[in-house]
């Protein structure tokens, strides 16, 4: 039996599990594991609640003193890939989802100085998942010049060659002209 098969069985007999014994089984398992922790949290919070969260744990990391290397640097990687997750959770427009992950590019600095990336995990973080977030929230943001304003401030201080594909990537979120401008590097002058 493959996963994909055991996950369509343990789903079908889930299903049948009373309500109250699911959960208790989930609270059990969160005890024991922060990722699950985490998860849980995230279900029952309310948007502001894991913006809290997330916004504390973005100064988590400015306040690190320690590196991650070898396997802490995997489960570095997944903190953050969580983490995107929670901005998901915390955003009830997509101007607060703009605003958070801009806040994470801004911690780029933190994170890269203090965490081995040399098997670029986390350098792939930033160029394509936390990317890719911005241009999901972007493309939905109405304030378009706004939007262009945070993509200019975000690519001027681009220190570590992490958030350059928000330029290279900007028709994807924004009108042509000011999508050409970005992309050309003219609104960085």
């Amino acid at each position: 039996m493959d996963d994909l098969e055991r996950q369509r069985i343990q789903r079908r007999k889930l299903m049948e599990v009373d309500t109250e014994r699911l959960v208790d089984a989930l609270v059990e398992i969160a005890v024991y594991n922060r990722d699950i922790a985490d998860f849980v949290d995230r279900m029952v919070s309310t948007n502001d609640e894991n913006k809290d969260r997330v916004l504390r744990k973005l100064a988590s990391f400015k306040d690190r003193k320690y590196a991650h290397y070898g396997d802490e640097a995997h489960a570095f990687w997944v903190e953050l890939m969580a983490l995107l997750e929670d901005v998901k959770a915390a955003s009830s427009s997509p101007l607060d989802g703009v605003e958070l992950i801009a806040s994470i590019f801004r911690t780029d600095k933190d994170i890269l100085e203090n965490c081995d990336s040399s098997d670029g995990e986390i350098g792939s973080f930033f160029m394509d998942d936390v990317t890719e977030l911005f241009i999901f929230f972007g493309a939905q943001c109405n304030d378009k010049q706004w939007l262009c304003n945070i993509a200019v401030e975000l690519c001027r201080e681009d220190d570590y060659c992490v958030r350059r594909r928000i330029a290279e990537r900007a028709s994807e979120y924004l009108p042509g002209p000011l999508a050409i401008m970005l992309e050309d590097g003219e609104m960085e002058k």
